[in-house]
């Protein structure tokens, strides 16, 4: 019976609902993944959750989410953050320090940075620029968590927009089997509302944001979410403000004039051990990153066929190449097969192969 009225105290059920709101949020943060497994923003707030039982919550939720939406080394590399953010927490929370506005977004990112050191140091330059925006994303988030949560900071504008965000990152990266991303859909909903309600000025870098939050979720490396809106959020504030309808028209149409060209591009099947894709080398083409690739990707380069002058001086070439393992000429002098052990080599070809190679 005591245990029931301590639940229903004001105290205790206002604890309750904060401990369960810190839960929530780091749990879907977890799901705003960027880079291919990073949770900056789940981070974020597992700093602004603050010590004791509601910072226990954030890092539960946190965890939780991040080995449900992650790769597990990723989701392992979160968890540790995690426990590092709430340890120094409990640890610096009654120091004059910590009251200071600019120690919890820099301890937070110190946090993390002291996990993914060893990483960015075996996987070179291209993660840590990955890392280094990672890092101002889980600062970021600790200023916007810290601004949305604590009852004695000044109410922030942007505070909310910036979890908000987070929260649309981590539903536009689920899909439905048909392509169907209800977080995008959500998204260009937000920036249609804020172009219609405000103005230019606020709506556009809203707008931008929002975008740039999708295209880091989409994680292909282009601007094409932040192009679209930016461009919507532009037309409906310049031309149709206040017209529901209109805004509603050159919304769709801005958009579309982004996300038609897209469409010509056509993704290839998933392929199995044993599959082989051909393309004209005359055609334009990309290679979408891989996350979390298990075993090696190979390509195969063909292109001296038919056979005429040219390409037989080509195959001379990389029949040289071949010899020595360096790369042919139209590649970067890479030279990856020089030193490796149990190179293929002359002996191994077939009569196919030294037919190819200008053997015979």
């Amino acid at each position: 019976m005591k245990g029931m009225e301590l639940l229903r105290s004001k105290e205790w059920s206002g604890k309750f609902v904060d401990c369960a709101l810190r839960f929530a949020l780091a749990a879907v943060l977890s799901g705003a993944q960027v880079f291919g497994g990073y949770a900056p923003l789940a981070l974020g707030l597992t700093a602004a959750a603050g010590p004791g039982v509601r910072g226990l919550s954030a890092l539960v939720g946190a965890s939780a989410g991040a080995f449900l939406f992650l790769p597990f080394t990723h989701a392992l590399r979160t968890f540790a953050a995690a426990v590092l953010i709430f340890t120094a927490n409990n640890a610096f929370f009654d120091l004059k320090l910590y009251r200071r506005r600019f120690f919890l977004p820099l301890m937070a990112a110190g946090m993390m940075f002291s996990v993914e050191f060893v990483y960015v140091l075996r996987d070179g330059a291209g993660e840590a620029a990955n890392c280094l925006v990672c890092l101002l994303l889980t600062a970021l988030g600790a200023m916007s968590g810290r601004a949305l949560l604590a009852p004695e900071e000044k109410e922030h504008p942007f505070a909310a927009l910036f979890i908000l965000l987070g929260v649309l990152m981590a539903f536009s990266s689920y899909e439905t089997a048909n392509g169907f991303a209800p977080g995008r859909i959500a998204s260009m909903l937000v920036v249609l509302l804020a172009a219609f309600e405000r103005s230019g000025a606020v709506s556009v870098p809203a707008a931008v944001c929002i975008g740039l939050a999708m295209d880091l979720t989409a994680g292909d490396g282009g601007f094409t979410h932040a192009a679209a809106y930016a461009f919507a959020a532009i037309l409906v504030s310049v031309t149709c403000r206040g017209n529901r309808v209109g805004s509603a028209l050159w919304f769709v149409f801005s958009v579309l004039c982004f996300a038609l060209p897209m469409s010509a591009q056509i993704g290839l099947p998933d392929v199995r051990a044993g599959d082989s894709v051909w393309w004209h080398c005359d055609l334009i083409h990309s290679v979408a990153p891989v996350a979390g690739q298990q075993g090696w990707g190979n390509v195969m380069y063909i292109p001296a066929a038919p056979w005429c002058p040219r390409n037989a001086a080509y195959a001379g070439s990389v029949r040289e190449a071949f010899r020595s393992g360096s790369s042919p000429d139209d590649f970067p002098a890479e030279h990856y097969e020089r030193d490796w052990a149990g190179r293929f080599r002359y002996e191994q070809l077939n009569e196919t192969g030294r037919r190819g190679l200008g053997y015979e």
